[in-house]
């Protein structure tokens, strides 16, 4: 693979109020891979992307990248998504399209879709994809990296046990060295700093709110008042 375009170590932001994205606020960078545009060796790595509604980044159909140790913090509908818009083909017959996505992180936030994969396999269309060493923090354990959507044929999405490429100029950092660079660049020099950051990584967030059915709803709620309290004990 020779890469002939590539995005490093930038900030992708969207702007949003107090965390949540805003539909009418518009995006200041949004990265999209189009194969239309020859844009089929991209390496997009050790970016931020943060309060983006979509395109985290976005590869359109037959579109072939690298995406390695970014950090994906509050997307609103998607985190990364592949997707193949059948009216931009025409007549051509389709191309196969294919993500290496490494080291990556997604961290919910306010706007955040829930349950969602790092990665989606959008509207169809043939791709191939490898993933390795990536943490969706949040999320609960059944929850796959990799959605396909229903819409797909059978087999259209292909998971690869093997990079189908790989660039010599990359290097993935895996996991725990993420959590060393991060501590590093915060001054912080500490096994227990590091330990911390990897757990935080990993921690499953808040359960989900369950409803209670009106079943199970009291009659007389509890409440704070001592007035109360003492007509009870005065019936006693």
């Amino acid at each position: 693979m020779t890469i002939s375009t590539k995005d490093i170590n930038a900030f992708l932001l969207q702007a949003a109020r107090d965390g949540v994205i805003d539909r009418g606020m518009g995006a200041a960078i949004l990265k999209q891979v189009n194969a239309k545009r020859r844009r089929t060796d991209i390496a997009i790595v050790g970016n931020l992307y943060a309060h983006n509604r979509d395109r985290n980044p976005l590869f359109k159909g037959g579109a072939r990248g690298a995406v390695v140790n970014n950090y994906i913090y509050n997307p609103g509908g998607r985190a990364m998504h592949y997707a193949l818009v059948p009216s931009e083909w025409g007549e051509r017959p389709y191309a196969t399209g294919q993500m290496v996505v490494v080291g990556n992180v997604l961290g919910p936030g306010p706007s955040t879709r829930r349950p969602m994969s790092l990665l989606r396999h959008h509207r169809g269309g043939p791709c191939e994809v490898y993933l390795a060493d990536n943490l969706a923090i949040g999320q609960a354990d059944d929850v796959p990296l990799l959605e396909i959507d229903s819409r797909a044929a059978p087999g259209e999405c292909r998971v690869l046990d093997v990079r189908p490429f790989w660039s010599p100029e990359l290097v993935a950092l895996p996991a725990v060295e993420a959590a060393c660079a991060e501590a590093l660049a915060d001054g912080v020099h500490s096994a227990d700093v590091v330990l911390n950051i990897l757990a935080r990584s990993r921690d499953p967030g808040p359960p989900a709110t369950i409803m209670t059915p009106d079943a199970l709803r009291l009659a007389c709620e509890p409440i704070a008042d001592c007035a109360r309290y003492d007509s009870l004990r005065r019936a006693v």
